[in-house]
């Protein structure tokens, strides 16, 4: 089963991902990128044969900037805040599905047991062209490969 066209059909799902390209993407407002990470790393092996195993990625979303400093009042209405509370409701999508036990399915041999984003906010990872902000969301899923 490939993973990674599991992981892109199941993040599709969240509302905010609207312009998901694979692995490259345009660096223009809006887009973002799906890159993985590991899709095999073994982090433990049982004595039944079953192994634990994580599959990481990466969304990337460049995003419009404003240079302007915050406002005295009002700045949930700077473009700055607006941006990053769109990118935070991805990882609050992934939190839900995480309570709903909603996760995305590797096929007969794998049981997806956790998926959770590697950190509690978007990191901006830098700034492309003028005024372009790339921001990375890291996610995991912790599967066991294997009869169990």
């Amino acid at each position: 089963m490939d993973k990674n066209a599991v992981m892109i059909e199941y993040i599709k799902r969240c509302p905010e991902i609207d312009r998901l390209c694979f692995i490259s993407a345009e660096v223009k407002d809006g887009v973002q990128s799906f890159v993985p990470i590991s899709n095999e790393r073994q982090m433990a092996k049982y004595i039944d044969g079953s192994t634990l195993k994580y599959y990481d990625f990466a969304l990337f979303e460049f995003t419009g900037g404003n240079a302007d400093p915050l406002p005295d009042n009002g700045a949930e209405t700077h473009e700055n805040v607006q941006n990053y509370q769109k990118l935070q409701s991805i990882i609050d999508w992934i939190s839900t599905r995480r309570k709903a036990w909603d996760f995305p399915d590797f096929g007969e041999d794998c049981t997806v047991r956790d998926i959770y984003s590697l950190s509690a906010n978007p990191v901006m990872s830098g700034i492309e062209k003028e005024k372009i902000f790339r921001y990375m969301i890291q996610i995991r899923v912790e599967y066991i490969q294997g009869d169990l």
